[in-house]
């Protein structure tokens, strides 16, 4: 707050309102009453741009696809939850927040049942949900339910960034850019051209170890690989 006597030129002094207000509210909430632990990986995404003629959907739609199999497997059922600071509860249906920038402030339509929908019907459910939050046309029903919330800044040319959590969730995938370069995994391997895409996982600590969350990543990486592979085989 600027002070009468203060040589400070005062541009602007505005009230959070609305959207944004309750977000300053929830997100104050999250950050001071959950332990934020955030695991960055570059994962290898090049079978997608190497083969990409061969696919019917954008790159988005395989990897959320492939994060919605991870979630599903009975290791990770725990990152599909919800945690109040004293009771967690894990779910069996994978309710998907997509954080969406908007003028009114950061919204998060959630796609409910991904657990239970086909790739196809996962692209048109994701496409359709995306345009109408961007036009103010989600339902409430649909801002309601998430379990798990994937935020992506890559088209605004970010590689990585500490999401956080959309509580009462334990867990929060941030996307950053793809990146084309030449890379050795292995210590005198000679470098080889490979696509990754920076990827920024923030989990409750209360409820969730480093170790876990590492493993999680690994798998989403390992999954992506093989919903793709499978695709170029059909």
């Amino acid at each position: 707050m600027k002070q009468p006597d203060s040589p400070l030129k005062l541009r602007e002094e505005t009230q959070l309102r609305g959207i944004r207000k309750l977000i300053s509210s929830r997100l104050s909430t999250v950050w001071h009453e959950a332990v934020h632990v955030t695991l960055h990986k570059q994962m290898d995404v090049t079978i997608f741009y190497a083969k990409r003629q061969q696919f019917s959907h954008g790159f988005v739609d395989y990897f959320y696809y492939a994060l919605i199999q991870t979630l599903k497997q009975d290791e990770y059922k725990k990152f599909n939850a919800y945690y109040d600071g004293t009771l967690l509860q894990s779910f069996d249906s994978i309710h998907l927040g997509l954080a969406v920038d908007h003028p009114k402030g950061l919204l998060v339509p959630v796609i409910h049942g991904t657990d239970a929908v086909s790739l196809d019907d996962f692209s048109i459910k994701r496409k359709d949900l995306m345009m109408r939050t961007k036009l103010w046309k989600q339902t409430p029903q649909e801002m309601e339910y998430g379990t798990f919330t994937i935020s992506n800044l890559g088209l605004l040319g970010i590689d990585f960034f500490t999401p956080i959590l959309n509580p009462p969730q334990v867990a929060i995938l941030g996307l950053g850019r793809v990146q084309f370069q030449a890379i050795s995994w292995g210590w005198g391997d000679v470098p080889s051209n490979k696509v990754t895409i920076s990827t920024s996982l923030t989990i409750d600590h209360r409820v969730l170890d480093g170790a876990d969350a590492a493993r999680f990543l690994n798998s989403l990486e390992e999954n992506f690989t093989k919903l793709l592979s499978v695709r170029t085989e059909e």
